[in-house]
């Protein structure tokens, strides 16, 4: 790591894991850098950026899949898919949670390493972002709820929303399984019907 773009920020032994945690903030943007000193023949990474949602559109997790569809340095369909199966990686992955997204690899070959470092960094920081790939990766199936939840009633209980819910669900599931064949529009009706007399 280049002296002049990072400072130490702080040093932890923490024993029981056997490792060494150094923390270095970089000097011009603020970034945070954190180097896990262990005994170990995995050479691990993972880059994390906050992700706060400010709504229920998923678009975080739409964009952990579209920035691993080519970027400004690997402008291939899928450099993240094709590093998969010609890597000697022991671990690759992106995952999304509640307000962080993270790009993790892991593998015990230092050229392997350093050539996923790179495909990395640039998809991350330099992610092509084709509209295409949103088309692809941002569709979603959703509809509006029925309005009013309850029909029987003019004040719901529990109970009621839970039913609706349920219903409203276990239907959604229906709607999504690939039934195909003569017939299979049918089937799919009459499965949703069954579940609204159920609930």
């Amino acid at each position: 790591m280049s002296a002049e773009k990072f400072s130490l920020i702080n040093r932890q032994s923490i024993p029981s894991l056997n490792i060494i945690v150094n923390e270095y903030r970089h000097n011009t943007t603020g970034a945070r850098h954190f180097h896990l000193a262990a005994e170990d023949e995995n050479n691990a990474f993972l880059v994390a950026f906050l992700t706060v949602p400010t709504d229920s559109t998923g678009v975080a997790h739409i964009l952990e899949h579209t920035t691993l569809c080519g970027s400004r340095r690997y402008p291939v369909r899928d450099p993240f898919f094709m590093m998969i199966r010609r890597s000697l990686n022991t671990f690759m992955n992106a995952f999304t949670a509640s307000d962080w997204t993270a790009y993790p690899f892991a593998t015990c070959n230092r050229k392997d390493f350093n050539n996923l470092l790179q495909v990395y960094l640039d998809a991350t920081f330099f992610p092509n972002l084709n509209p295409l790939d949103f088309a692809q990766e941002g569709h979603r199936c959703w509809r509006p709820l029925e309005s009013p939840w309850y029909t029987s009633k003019t004040q719901p209980s529990f109970a009621d929303m839970l039913n609706t819910l349920r219903r409203l669900s276990v239907r959604q599931q229906v709607s999504t399984w690939a039934l195909t064949g003569p017939g299979s529009r049918k089937i799919q009706q009459l499965l949703e019907n069954a579940v609204t007399i159920a609930a």
